[in-house]
């Protein structure tokens, strides 16, 4: 399917272990024409990144086991991901954690609270278009 800008829709993979922002966001996701997949920890998401092969990642920090930053890492050192836009969307708004991401690859970082779902869909776009 294509959406009204001739544009294919993109998958996007949700990387959040808060079921609750997950499918919110999957559901309008999927309304403005793009797939969207979530997955609840780091090395599930890691796993997928051949088998979904996801246009971009909305990933969060603070996730049990292997946090944002550290998923972040790992995909900037895979020859073939390294170039797939992440935006962190993460509850913490601390700078430091916010520069770790962007420092490490991110290309955009949102804060939850701050972000309604017309600045994530703009971000999303913003950071499709300079993939597609």
């Amino acid at each position: 399917p294509v959406r009204g800008d001739l544009r294919p829709m993109a998958n996007v993979l949700i990387v959040d272990d808060n079921v609750k922002s997950c499918r919110p966001l999957v559901r309008l996701l999927e309304v403005v024409g793009h797939n969207a997949f979530f997955v609840h920890d780091g090395r599930t998401a890691l796993a997928m990144l051949d088998t979904v092969r996801p246009d971009m990642i909305l990933l969060d920090v603070m996730m049990p086991g292997m946090d944002g930053i550290e998923v972040l890492k790992t995909i900037r050192q895979h020859p073939l991901h390294k170039d797939l836009p992440v935006v962190v969307y993460s509850a913490r708004d601390d700078s430091e954690t916010i520069d770790q991401a962007l420092s490490n690859g991110a290309q955009d970082y949102l804060v939850k609270s701050q972000a309604d779902f017309d600045r994530v869909q703009a971000c999303i776009e913003e950071h499709l278009g300079e993939v597609h």
